[in-house]
């Protein structure tokens, strides 16, 4: 009878309470002996300081230099797998908060991100991911489960310019949306075009053609206050730019007409024409809304980007520099913007506006 008596054999109760003061080591010896204690045994019932400690000991094992412990699943996981700000200075091996560390997929079943935060994907900080405010997991810039939410703009910390990215609708719709709050992005979605209510919709991004301007893309929320903006701006751009001075405008794009929209090569200038008439000292930094700093004068491009979801090069243009996409070029670091290329009115035109501003330019 005695001979049979073993772990396996012993009643429940018994076998927790031999369970719970193992060293978590052993608990995971034990655990992969078979599918009856892989099942019961739980290192969520350990002694959490122990399980800590012991994480700690792991993530230091050579085999595991690229990998780090996360303490809410208690998985020693691949640094992919975490966002850079798990993995910073206060969160790092031997940080002061290192045990609150967290990866993306605990993140998520708990609920740790608001719906439309940007991760930056530590490892691949180029490809940051976004939490889908629709089906609540974590996606690209287009949300491949629910087909419904694209991510237009997106602020990449550290990178000072803009991302888009340019999806075909199908036909009778259009892309709809509005900007986040405590986001430094804005989501839009497909709608067909007979479900829009037209009484909160305005131009968002503009298409120059020889008929005059057409609202590509759409916007909900009140319709910015146009009181200020010459009536000159819809027959000739260039010569808006000339004599209307865009502070409000936090950026402009230029893509050029009819070109495949999944091929785009985008000009990011999202600083120069915020920066320009900015208060301050002329050729002095001027802190911007989006949280980058510029030298009035410069300008931000990269117009060989191949494909709309990757980075460009990030190339600093200093006064009479060109835009070679859109045609634009700065005079003077202190002094009005000029146009320097008539071919200017072939091009698409996308206009960001400044979260305070009261004046933007929109059909």
């Amino acid at each position: 009878m005695g001979s049979n008596l073993n772990l396996y054999t012993l009643p429940t109760e018994l076998q927790h309470h031999i369970v719970l003061n193992l060293h978590p080591s052993a608990a995971i010896a034990l655990k992969q002996t078979n599918r009856y204690f892989h099942t019961h045994i739980s290192l969520y019932r350990l002694d959490p300081l122990k399980v800590k400690q012991y994480l700690h000991q792991v993530e230091l094992r050579p085999r595991h230099r690229e990998n780090y412990a996360c303490f809410s699943c208690l998985r020693v996981k691949p640094k992919i797998a975490f966002t850079v700000s798990q993995l910073g200075a206060k969160k790092s091996r031997n940080g002061a908060y290192s045990s609150g560390r967290f990866c993306i997929d605990c993140g998520v079943r708990d609920k740790r991100f608001k719906p439309g935060t940007v991760l930056d994907i530590a490892g691949d900080e180029s490809h940051p991911k976004a939490f889908c405010r629709s089906c609540s997991t974590i996606q690209s810039y287009f949300c491949g489960k629910c087909q419904r939410l694209i991510k237009t703009y997106i602020y990449i910390r550290g990178h000072d310019f803009l991302i888009d990215g340019h999806f075909k609708v199908p036909e009778n719709t259009i892309m709809q949306g509005s900007n986040l709050e405590d986001s430094c992005g804005r989501w839009t979605k497909l709608t067909e075009i007979d479900a829009v209510d037209l009484s909160t919709v305005h131009g968002h991004i503009l298409v120059i053609t020889s008929a005059g301007f057409i609202a590509y893309e759409y916007k909900d929320g009140p319709m910015p206050d146009l009181s200020s903006i010459s009536k000159e701006f819809f027959i000739d751009f260039a010569e808006y730019f000339v004599t209307n001075r865009p502070a409000n405008l936090l950026g402009l794009q230029g893509l050029i007409e009819n070109m495949d929209q999944t091929k785009a090569l985008p000009c990011w200038m999202p600083q120069p024409c915020a920066a320009a008439h900015q208060p301050g000292v002329p050729g002095e930094d001027s802190k911007l809304g989006m949280g980058s700093r510029t030298k009035r004068g410069s300008l931000l491009s990269s117009p060989n980007c191949p494909r709309n979801e990757t980075f460009g090069a990030r190339k600093p243009y200093t006064s009479r520099a060109k835009a070679g996409i859109c045609g634009l070029s700065i005079k003077d670091s202190s002094r009005n913007w000029m146009t320097k290329s008539s071919s200017v009115q072939q091009k698409r035109l996308t206009i960001v506006e400044r979260p305070d501003s009261t004046h933007s330019v929109a059909i």
